[in-house]
């Protein structure tokens, strides 16, 4: 069977081989099936026999047109139904999917169902390079994976993270020599070359929820050839009974440009899965990153009275781990001799939500829990007791597909938000998802139904309004359940050199793991992990991670790294003891504008993306939309920074505005009435320094704000209105920080400002058609300000 739509086709053949054809993309296809039966592991590929055709047309919630084909294949007593869906009239996307039936009388154990497989350089031509010359971007499923873009033929340092990747624990690996696998997750894209017109392929699962995915590609041992492409539904084993089906999610293959078939596919996982990223992402006081496990409620105290003199306008005031007797006992310890309910009494009445750590599925070996309650044990299929080593323990898991587990998680909860806590921060429950050789109360769970179970225990336990963030999960199997997702390994305060044993990761890997996730700050909060700038050269308490090494341009690279998650904000400082300056770097990234950050450079060969570009909508406040670009010199050695206008901005926006002003934050340059093609040279940044850049269209009809020296975001969270009529603007800021605040207003093109007023505190100057205003800290009320006729 073949389909044409404009410049595309795909066919079927007998064999069923998949064969899609679009420009710069020629793909040949098949599909497989793995399980073991009475006879032992069968892989079912080209022995499927061809059972019948169907066809089915539909329309979704938007009114849009879509096809399925679907065609049955039998295997013994197995059926098989793989179905091809395509919306009609579209050119750029396919998606598969494999729906597997038990029809035999005997049960079989389910391993994988394969919707995409690839094999030979013959089946696949993106672009005109082989695949040495493909750029491949690889995702991981949970925090410590390291997601990677790396050319697939350049042995580089790239090639490398992409490769090895990072330990469970969040430690980077070492690639094996002549290691030429690389293993995505449910997200990947390829690109076919270096030029910025390369065709690209994205592969990825848009609802996997009720299984594990991941993505296989294998590189000949010429470095330059395709040998194998591969995207997997993983179904662990699972008994499935005669008569049962089993659904793989399905897997959508789009050739557009490589963000814009991103941003597709979020689109599609929002649609399928539920998920979306609420607004006003919180600002999180988290006490880890300073005491770590031996945090004391008089360090808690401490702190929440240091926030509330110090007037910072956050949101959450977070306890993390030490508060526990043991994971497993979530009871107060001797440190915190007035209970949790009092704690969060005091965080409350200063004015902050409450929030908590728990590891609810862990259980440590000597807690009363794990001697009581044996039979809850998450166990092997060898009968022992599953373990998942972590502060020098080998700690146990639940069970959580276990009934009483999942009640007792229940409790917890409901127990933890009645002492007061609505900010509810989970780690480690990964556990129960890192081994697939696993034997689960509920016989025919895949990992991710269990991970689901134990997150639905926890949404049950706080309820609707409660915050969930989820530090180590998984990230696709709880989508409608969690309210955030870490993105990075634990970090340090610290850049380039590791200073002691305990862990954590220096600024540059986990900031690109949190830029290199950016397009999960549209299904959820992401969380970049805590800011720390302190200048602290000796260890509190012998702890690594209270130590602050960082100099003031890293500093400044790590707020910037808060920013461009989009998500949460979070930071853990000595509030009493930071210098002012550090502190002070807060009131450039609180309130979260809810933005995340586009690497765009990310396909061009780097390490480390080196150019983060954030769309910012003014909307609310009557503004127009703009970006912000920060340029990071990630090396140790000095480097020039130059940039043109179409390297960094979207298409879009360069086709609808003929010119732009470009401010500068930390310099406060403005260069006015830039226009593509213009080479805008900002000198030499130093090693680990940035640029950071308002790039605004040019008006001739309303005034512009060029820049401020306020919020990263130049304007979203200190101007709550801007009205701009009859040559009159009306403008309000709200600035609730003790620094002061300077805004620099652009008048319309030829127009000039005669003058500007508001109440004390505020001064202007108007400087032909520059009008800078100056607000002294705790500014909050109008400016009238007016252009000549």
């Amino acid at each position: 069977m073949e389909t044409g739509v404009r410049e595309w086709l795909f066919s079927v053949e007998e064999t069923g081989s998949l064969l899609w054809i679009r420009p710069g993309i020629e793909m040949q296809a098949s599909f497989e099936a793995e399980w073991e039966d009475e006879n032992g592991l069968v892989r079912a590929g080209a022995s499927w026999r061809p059972a019948g055709e169907e066809r089915e047309g539909f329309r979704d919630e938007s009114g849009a047109e879509y096809m399925i084909h679907t065609y049955l294949y039998k295997h013994g007593s197995v059926t098989l139904q793989r179905q091809v869906k395509y919306a009609v009239g579209a050119a750029a996307a396919l998606e598969l999917r494999l729906i597997l039936r038990n029809a035999g009388e005997e049960p079989l154990k389910l391993r994988r169902l394969v919707p995409l497989l690839i094999e030979g350089a013959q089946n696949l031509h993106i672009g005109d390079a082989g695949a040495g010359g493909w750029t491949f971007y690889k995702n991981g499923r949970q925090k410590n994976d390291l997601p990677a873009v790396c050319v697939l033929g350049v042995r580089d340092e790239a090639y490398q993270d992409a490769v090895a990747g990072m330990s469970e624990s969040g430690r980077r690996m070492e690639a094996a020599e002549g290691a030429a696998e690389i293993v995505s997750d449910e997200l990947s894209v390829i690109v076919g070359g270096q030029r910025p017109d390369a065709p690209s392929l994205l592969v990825g699962f848009v609802d996997a929820v009720t299984h594990l995915a991941e993505c296989r590609l294998r590189i000949g041992k010429d470095g330059n050839s395709l040998e194998r492409l591969e995207a997997s539904c993983l179904f662990d084993g699972v008994r499935v009974e005669p008569g049962d089906v089993r659904e793989g999610s399905w897997l959508r293959l789009d050739v557009g440009a490589p963000f814009e078939a991103v941003d597709e596919y979020v689109r599609a996982k929002r649609q399928a899965t539920g998920t979306s990223a609420m607004p006003n992402p919180p600002s999180v006081y988290c006490t880890w990153y300073y005491y770590g496990d031996t945090v004391s409620q008089e360090d808690v105290y401490a702190n929440v009275d240091a926030l509330k003199k110090k007037g910072l306008p956050i949101d959450v005031v977070q306890i993390d781990e030490g508060w526990e007797q043991r994971f497993g006992n979530w009871e107060a310890n001797h440190r915190f001799p007035d209970g949790m309910e009092a704690a969060a009494r005091r965080i409350r009445e200063a004015g902050y939500r409450p929030g908590i750590w728990t590891a609810p599925f862990l259980v440590e070996p000597r807690s009363d829990m794990r001697f009581y309650h044996d039979e809850w044990l998450l166990r092997g299929k060898d009968g022992e007791p599953v373990k998942f080593y972590m502060n020098n323990t080998d700690n146990l898991v639940w069970d959580v597909t276990h009934p009483e587990v999942l009640q007792w998680i229940e409790n917890l909860y409901r127990k933890l938000t009645a002492w007061g806590y609505t900010y509810h921060k989970l780690d480690f429950t990964r556990a129960v998802a890192l081994d697939a050789n696993v034997r689960f109360y509920r016989s025919g769970a895949t990992r991710a139904e269990a991970y689901r179970m134990g997150i639905e225990a926890v949404r049950r336990g706080i309820g609707p309004e409660g915050y969930l963030l989820l530090c180590g999960g998984l990230y696709s199997p709880p989508s409608g359940l969690a309210d955030a997702h870490r993105t990075s390994s634990d970090v340090l305060s610290m850049w380039s050199d590791h200073d002691g044993k305990q862990g954590g990761q220096v600024a540059p890997f986990t900031m690109k793991q949190n830029t290199l996730r950016y397009w999960m700050g549209r299904l959820w909060h992401n969380d970049p992990d805590a800011l720390m700038v302190r200048r602290q050269h000796d260890r509190l308490r012998s702890l690594d991670l209270s130590l602050g090494k960082l100099t003031d341009d890293e500093a400044r690279v790590t707020a910037l790294n808060q920013y461009w998650g989009g998500g949460l904000v979070c930071f853990s400082e000595p509030m009493n003891d930071i210098d002012d300056d550090r502190l002070g770097l807060l009131r450039h990234i609180v309130p979260s504008i809810g933005a995340p950050a586009v690497p765009r450079d990310m396909y061009a060969g780097v390490r480390y993306p080196r150019t983060m570009v954030t769309e910012v909508d003014g909307g609310k406040a009557g503004l127009s939309r703009w970006h912000t670009v920060s340029i990071v010199n990630w090396s140790d050695d000095p480097a020039p920074a130059t940039i043109r206008l179409e390297d960094v901005l979207p298409s879009a926006s360069i086709a609808e505005h003929e010119a732009f002003h470009v401010s500068e934050f930390w310099s406060g340059d403005i260069r006015e009435g830039v226009r593509t093609g213009e080479a805008l040279h900002f000198g030499v940044l130093p090693p680990h320094a940035s640029l950071h850049l308002k790039i605004v269209p040019a008006s001739s009809v309303q005034p512009v704000v060029a820049c401020t020296n306020g919020h990263f975001s130049m304007g979203a969270a200190e101007i709550t209105r801007f009205d701009y009529a009859g040559g009159t603007l009306d403008m309000h800021i709200d600035w609730p920080w003790k620094e002061p605040l300077e805004v620099v207003l652009l008048a319309p093109d030829g127009r000039q400002w005669m003058k500007a007023e508001g109440a004390e505190g505020l001064t202007a100057e108007c400087e032909g058609n520059k009008l800078r205003l100056a607000v002294s800290g705790g500014w909050k009320g109008p400016v009238k300000a007016t252009v000549d006729a």
